[in-house]
């Protein structure tokens, strides 16, 4: 089953990247820079033995307007680019916000996940929850 939506994830990234290139191609025929398109950061999701990680290219983004929460199995991610447009080319990079929420291939730590943001690289580590860890109980008397 997590092959399924892991092919699902890549079919629809295939999709938007397409989309994408579309959309850029008409918006170069006009030759203007009014019809900018906040686009979709990619994620790349790296698993190992223990931990999940996820990384991104984020240009033109300020660390404090980004924003990661994690549960048991999801990641979602939020932030918002400030404006350089380039006027030589007729490229622009709009401002905008975007919001994403990524399924994880497993169960992680929520409380022991770490991101940092260094030279427009978002990386987040994520340890996988250990489910088969035996753990004394305590009985209590009474």
């Amino acid at each position: 089953m997590p092959d399924l939506l892991l092919w699902q994830e890549r079919q629809i990234k295939k999709m938007r990247q397409e989309m994408n290139d579309i959309f850029d191609r008409i918006c170069r025929d006009f030759s203007s820079p009014t019809f900018p398109r906040i686009t979709q950061p990619d994620f790349h999701i790296q698993e190992t033995n223990d931990t999940i990680i996820v990384r991104s290219k984020l240009y033109n983004f300020d660390s404090s307007e980004l924003q990661v929460t994690v549960s048991d199995d999801f990641l979602q991610i939020r932030g918002v680019r400030y404006k350089d447009i380039v006027w030589q080319n007729s490229a622009v990079s709009p401002g905008g916000s975007f919001s994403t929420k990524i399924r994880l291939p497993g169960k992680v730590d929520p409380d022991h996940t770490r991101a940092s943001f260094v030279n427009n690289i978002l990386k987040i580590i994520m340890p996988k929850y250990q489910s088969g860890v035996m753990k004394r109980i305590n009985i209590d008397t009474e």
